[in-house]
């Protein structure tokens, strides 16, 4: 859990100043708005490698319901709350779809370490899952980039 601490400061740490790009990206706003998938999804899977574990077949962290609501709770609370501090900042803004693509990337990790450590798994499905968390993500980060300024 200490692990997850440090990455929440580290966010917090990041949103605490301005953003800046040295060179201008083609589709930027975009793509600084697709940067808080990876970053909460690896809170997302911090969180989980916490969760008790099962053995067989593997030592894997065991996704139930509960754990899942769980996990994806806290990295919610902590993207809304991360929010909250970015109103606060000079030079930055806050927008709560940010916080939807924070909780989107928290629900993909939490779908694939689930399907990655079910018994039925196979390659193929997680594939799937793994394109439809980018696309999920996409779109969250594409709605963050039209509708807030």
């Amino acid at each position: 859990m200490l692990l997850t601490l440090a990455w929440f400061a580290w966010i917090g740490h990041l949103s605490s100043g301005p953003i800046e790009l040295d060179t201008p990206l083609p589709f930027g706003s975009f793509l600084t708005n697709l940067a808080h998938a990876p970053l909460f999804g690896l809170a997302a899977l911090w969180v989980c490698w916490a969760l008790a574990r099962r053995e067989e077949p593997f030592p894997w962290p065991r996704i139930q319901v509960g754990s899942a609501l769980f996990v994806i709770g806290i990295v919610a609370f902590y993207g809304a709350l991360d929010e909250w501090h970015q109103s606060t900042v000079p030079e930055r803004s806050a927008c709560w779809l940010d916080a939807v693509t924070d909780t989107t990337a928290a629900a993909c990790v939490v779908w694939t370490v689930h399907a990655v450590g079910a018994a039925n798994r196979s390659e193929r499905r997680t594939r799937l899952i793994l394109v439809a968390c980018v696309l999920a993500c996409c779109l969250a980060a594409a709605a963050a980039t039209a509708f807030c300024a």
